[in-house]
């Protein structure tokens, strides 16, 4: 990173003055190469600009994936022109500060070369007083093509890096500090980018700024707290100023006098809250969050000011020798945490797409779901600040990996360096957030060299064995731990994820494990109940999207599973057989394209929920389930429960009932039946425990009630023998049961259960009557049955949006009411009401 020059001279007594201005209007950009300048957006990308010339086709639709890779082999410029006022251009300190180039960048001011830019993830700061005029200045960028920039380099390795991302024979994405999944991944496409994603700023002042300001809890008290305050400063001129902290509009506020070198300074101070409120995650308590107002002063006159955001929070990565191996749970504020939640991959393969308020939607959709942890998996991005003030707000801890996944990397001085640089700026632009819960080194990289067969796969000799587990153990176990420790020693580090492999059955009592032995090895979901971590960080099961979200990027020609380009949107080479093979195992076989796609979505939930509950009833042995993933990139066959568009496909739904804080897990397949009542609530539990025992026609069998109580963060079993030998006087492919838990006058937890697979249940045909109640942007809709309907999907042609539940089983007699609301209503008025059920997806 580049930095600033400094000069020494007396502090003036006139009022300073410090400008920022963002460089975001006025942009343009070209192939290298061409002649014509066409109109640019910043933060953005080539293929976004080149999309909104339609100079190419929606990159998304039907196959055109494959007639874009020309773009990753050019290169690509980007310039602008910035008015600079001469009294502007008269303050000591001119930056020009970059906040995210993608990738290999060459930028020039005025035609002189400025900065040489060669990681993604890294912001820049240049000095530039002495390239600045006053009048009109051109700021122009040459982007290299990632792709041609690292070919010499990748040759000259002599061997080929394991990167089963990169579709490229050459696995050049090994060599390039940028987003790896740009690369291509088992679930998102090929598009490398090229381009300003981030802001550009200008920065102008006179005496000195504060550069970052963090305060961060070091521990708790019996009321309060001790946070620690680390503060960077750059200043032009040397002398005496004085530093002052507010939190929370005055209720408390600290002052400090610091005398300050010419250049970066490095104050830190310790700040005591005698009486404050703790940060928590959901259903554990608020997201206290303090506003923070930083002020730089000289003389009492304000030189710089930054504002923020606090929370009381210690969060600890508990891993300890136990009776059972070694724990691996999350500790906060003393407590352990259940973790709930999933893992997240980038909104979209073209980064300039998402807006604050998609960001807010996928904050909205996991509190909704009842989860209060997500994984930032190391084959993305390190996130928007947005993303991480986000999860302030929600209560959600972020587990974040540092961007490394599924393969080996270089460990040369240049590459080590570069790596340096990317983890400092994250540190230090992240550790402030009371969300933030672990720093992982990297996704799969240990397990895959111990267990993944890559030495043979790839040939490797003994001299590149060395060489590549010698890499590992410095970037991994050596250089981010150590940077870790010393820039944000508050947060644990752990070097990979996972710790062990799903086949190494005996370990998973010692740590997290991605479990793929459903999914990868076909085993059945009911591996699921044995198959249990002290962690599960990993595991899914793949879906397609709805047909309404088909007809956005698909023509009915495109209609069936084994179309060019269904498949081109199945970026799994075994993905639609996987689902066809375990769906064929639990349903019967869909009598259309649009049923199977709608039975794959009630596969998918059906697996999840099973590990799941799994994971739940056996805390205290395993503490947490993060299943993969949590959203899509691109439209296309994932393991996500919601779709690219944003709409919740069955397993989101599934996943809010399998997280809420009070669970019932049955057991039917053992010879005592159990039920197993589980809380993730901080307080003591009297609850009612009611279960129902039904035929499909409705006619209700047998109905109990037990009065219970569980401990907070407890769980308690319950023998269900008089519900199993009610059941075994009838034919169980006409039964359903009903469990509930109520808290008082209000039914906590609701949840219907079969005692055969769908495919063998004898569903009567469905007669569901409703009612719809339009009001503005709301629709309300009430529905009733007199027999059960198994997986009841409500949809409107045309009108996208998530009802307030859905494939849900209709239960007899009983009246269910939904409600669905839009930002505005429809412009053409409400469309008649679409129903489906599994009886209805049937060839019969």
């Amino acid at each position: 990173m580049s930095h600033a020059s400094h000069h020494q001279r007396t502090v003036p007594e006139a009022t300073p003055t410090i400008e920022r201005s963002l460089l975001l209007q006025n942009w343009a950009f070209r192939k290298a190469g061409d002649k014509e300048w066409l109109p640019a957006k910043v933060p953005g990308n080539n293929f976004s600009d080149l999309l909104r010339h339609g100079i190419i086709p929606d990159p998304f639709y039907r196959a055109h994936e494959a007639d874009l890779q020309w773009i990753e082999k050019e290169d690509w410029e980007y310039k602008m022109v910035f008015e600079v006022e001469a009294n502007r251009l008269s303050l000591q300190q001119q930056l020009l500060i970059f906040y995210g180039l993608d990738t290999y960048a060459e930028v020039f001011l005025n035609d002189q070369l400025l900065l040489e830019g060669y990681n993604m993830f890294l912001g820049y700061e240049v000095d530039v007083k002495t390239f600045l005029k006053a009048g009109p200045n051109e700021l122009r960028i040459r982007f290299r093509s990632p792709i041609r920039e690292v070919k010499a380099q990748a040759e000259a390795a002599g061997f080929t890096y394991p990167a089963g991302n990169d579709h490229a024979e050459e696995k050049l994405s090994v060599f390039t500090r940028k987003a790896p999944y740009h690369y291509g991944w088992d679930w998102g496409p090929r598009f490398v980018t090229s381009g300003v994603w981030r802001p550009v700023e200008w920065l102008s002042f006179d005496l000195a700024r504060l550069k970052t300001a963090n305060l961060v809890t070091k521990s708790l008290t019996a009321q309060g707290g001790i946070a620690l305050a680390e503060v960077v400063v750059e200043a032009v001129v040397a002398g005496d100023y004085t530093l002052s902290l507010d939190i929370a509009q005055g209720r408390w506020q600290f002052e400090r006098p610091i005398y300050l070198e010419a250049g970066e300074n490095k104050i830190t101070f310790e700040v005591e809250l005698e009486v404050a409120a703790q940060w928590w995650p959901r259903t554990w308590g608020n997201p206290v969050l303090y506003d923070l107002d930083w002020q730089l002063k000289h003389a009492a006159v304000p030189v710089d000011q930054k504002s923020g955001r606090f929370g009381l929070c210690t969060i600890k990565l508990v891993r300890e020798a136990d009776k059972e191996g070694h724990s691996f749970y999350f500790e906060v504020n003393g407590q352990p945490i259940f973790a709930k939640g999933a893992n997240y991959i980038p909104q979209d393969s073209f980064l300039d797409r998402p807006t604050e308020a998609h960001y807010r939607k996928v904050f909205e959709d996991m509190a909704a779901a009842n989860m209060n942890m997500v994984r930032v998996w190391g084959g993305g991005i390190y996130e928007a600040d947005l993303f991480y003030d986000l999860a302030d707000e929600y209560g959600i801890m972020v587990w974040q990996d540092f961007m490394f996944a599924c393969t080996m990397y270089p460990g040369d001085p240049g590459f080590i360096e570069n790596v340096k640089e990317e983890a400092l700026y994250n540190i230090h632009r992240l550790k402030g957030h009371p969300s933030l819960a672990l720093w992982c080194g990297n996704n799969e990289i240990a397990v895959g060299w111990q267990y993944w067969g890559w030495q043979e796969e790839y040939g490797y000799n003994e001299e590149n064995c060395r060489l590549m587990a010698s890499d590992y153990e410095r970037l991994f176990e050596a250089v981010l731990p150590e940077l870790v420790f010393e820039h944000d020693a508050t947060r644990d580090y752990l070097p990979s994820s996972p710790i062990y492999d799903y086949s190494d059955h005996e370990n998973y009592s010692e740590g997290d494990v991605h479990y793929w032995g459903v999914w990868h090895e076909e085993a059945p979901f009911s591996t699921y109940k044995w198959a249990v971590p002290r962690f599960m960080s990993e595991y899914g099961f793949q879906s397609f999207p709805l047909l309404d979200s088909v007809k956005r990027y698909a023509e009915p020609e495109d209609w069936s599973i084994e179309s060019p380009v269904m498949q081109l949107h199945q970026k799994h080479p075994r993905g639609n057989g996987i689902i066809r093979k375990y769906l064929l195992e639990h349903y019967r076989a869909p009598k259309d394209f649009e049923s199977f796609l709608y039975l794959s979505q009630l596969l998918q939930a059906e697996g999840i929920r099973i590990a799941i509950e799994a994971h739940r009833k056996a805390k205290p042995f395993c503490m947490g389930t993060l299943y993969w993933q949590l959203n899509d990139c691109w439209p296309v066959a994932s393991w996500s429960g919601i779709d690219y568009y944003g709409q919740w496909k069955a397993l989101h739904y599934a996943v809010r009932q399998a997280f809420s804080p009070l669970l019932v897990v049955l057991e039917t397949e053992t010879e005592e039946w159990i039920a197993t009542v589980v809380s993730d609530l901080p307080e003591e539990k009297h609850l009612r425990f009611i279960v129902g025992l039904y035929r499909l026609k409705g006619e209700r069998l047998l109905l109990e009630e037990k009065r219970i109580t569980v401990k907070p963060n407890g769980k308690i079993s319950l023998e269900l023998d008089y519900l199993k030998e009610a059941a075994d006087s009838y034919d169980p492919a006409g039964l359903w049961l009903r469990l509930q838990l109520a808290d008082g006058g209000a039914v906590a937890y609701d949840q219907t259960a079969y005692l055969v697979p769908a495919r063998s249940l004898n569903l009567p045909q469905p007669k569901v009557r409703y009612t719809v109640e339009p009001s503005g942007a709301q629709l309300t809709v009430h529905l009733q049955s007199e027999v059960l309907v198994r997986g009841l999907h409500l949809s409107l042609e045309g009108v996208a949006g998530n009802f307030s539940d859905n494939f849900f089983d209709l239960c007899p007699g009983e009246p269910k009411t939904v409600q669905l609301t839009l930002p505005e209503p429809p412009a053409e008025g409400w469309p008649p009401i679409r129903l489906m059920s599994v009886y209805d997806s049937y060839t019969e």
